[in-house]
C-alpha cells in the first residue's frame, strides 16, 4: 500500500501517518496538500492523509479547496486526531533571533513567544520540517515543530512542550478511492440557491431532525463571482433514519442545487505527538 502525505519527512503528516500505518509499503511525501490528492486521484490503489482543521489555527483551507476540486473520485475514509505537542529546537547556549514554523504552529505558539524571546522574528515557513532546514543554514535561528526533528538532525530541544496547558488538536483526513459507508461522520459538498435566507432554509432541516454539524465552510467559485459552494461535516452516517430524513429535506431542489456525499466515516482514531 501507499500512502501519501504532506511532506516533508519529520512534518506532524508524517508523524501521524508512520502510527496509523505502521506496515505501509511505501510512504510518498508531497510539498503541498493540493498534490496529496492529485497522487491519489491517480492511483486507485492509494491513500493520503491530510489536515483538515487545527484547534488553534481553524479549518486548512488546500484541503477544503481540494476536497471540492476533486469529490467525484477521492472520497474520506477516516478521520484521526492528533493531539500536538510542539518543541522549540536550535543550539543550546544560544538565544534564537529568528523563530520559523508553520504559520499554525506559530499563531498557536504566539503569547508564548512574545513572553519567552519578546525579540525574537516569527517567520512563517511551509512547513515545520522546512522549518528545521531553515535552522540548519542559520546558527542565529530555531524551530517549532515536532521534537522528533531535533535528533534527527542534530538540533537541541530548547523548550518542550509549548503552551502546555492549552489544547492543541490537529484533525487528518484519510483519503481514498471508494466512497466508504461505514462511520459515524459524513461530509458533503453543497451548492445552495443564490438568494436571501438560502443557507437558513438549508440548515432547518438538520435542526429539526436533530443533526450537529461540526463543520461549514463556504468556498467560492473560479470564475463565478458572488457564487459559492459549502463544505460540510455532520455527526451520523448517512444511512441513520434522522440523518436519512435530514438529508432527504435538505435536498429538495427548492433548498439546495446539489448535494454530493464524500463518504461516511469512522473517527475513533487518537494519536499523541
Amino acid at each position: 500500500m501507499m500512502i501519501a502525505y504532506l511532506g516533508p519527512d519529520g512534518s506532524f503528516s508524517h508523524l501521524l501517518t508512520r502510527r496509523r500505518f505502521p506496515d505501509a509499503a511505501e510512504l510518498r511525501p508531497f510539498a503541498g496538500v493540493p498534490e496529496v490528492f492529485e497522487f491519489v486521484a491517480a492511483n486507485p490503489g492509494a491513500l493520503g492523509v491530510v489536515p483538515i482543521e487545527n484547534s488553534s489555527g481553524g479549518m486548512i483551507m488546500p484541503t477544503v479547496d481540494s476536497l471540492i476540486e476533486h469529490s467525484q473520485k477521492v472520497f474520506v475514509h477516516e478521520l484521526l486526531l492528533l493531539d500536538v505537542q510542539l518543541a522549540l529546537m536550535g543550539r543550546a547556549g544560544r538565544v534564537p533571533e529568528i523563530v520559523y514554523s508553520h504559520a499554525v504552529p506559530l499563531q498557536h505558539s504566539e503569547k508564548w513567544l512574545k513572553r519567552t524571546y519578546p525579540d525574537a522574528t516569527a517567520v512563517a515557513s511551509k512547513s515545520t520540517s522546512h522549518a528545521v532546514q531553515l535552522v540548519l543554514q542559520d546558527p542565529t535561528a530555531a524551530a517549532i515543530g515536532p521534537r522528533e526533528n531535533a535528533a534527527l538532525h542534530g538540533l537541541d530541544v530548547l523548550h518542550f512542550p509549548i503552551e502546555e496547558g492549552v489544547p492543541n488538536v490537529t484533525q487528518f483526513y484519510v483519503i481514498g478511492h471508494g466512497k466508504s459507508r461505514e462511520g459515524d461522520c459524513s461530509a458533503y459538498i453543497v451548492s445552495l440557491p443564490n438568494k436571501p435566507g438560502a443557507l437558513y432554509r438549508f440548515l432547518g432541516p438538520f435542526n429539526e431532525h436533530g443533526v450537529n454539524l461540526t463543520r461549514i465552510q463556504s468556498r467560492p467559485i473560479f470564475g463565478k463571482p458572488n457564487a459559492h459552494l459549502f463544505f460540510i461535516e455532520l455527526s451520523g452516517n448517512e444511512d441513520a433514519p434522522n440523518v436519512a430524513a435530514a438529508l432527504a429535506a435538505a435536498r429538495d431542489p427548492e433548498i439546495s442545487d446539489r448535494m454530493e456525499c464524500l463518504g461516511s466515516f469512522p473517527a475513533r482514531l487518537r494519536f499523541q505527538s
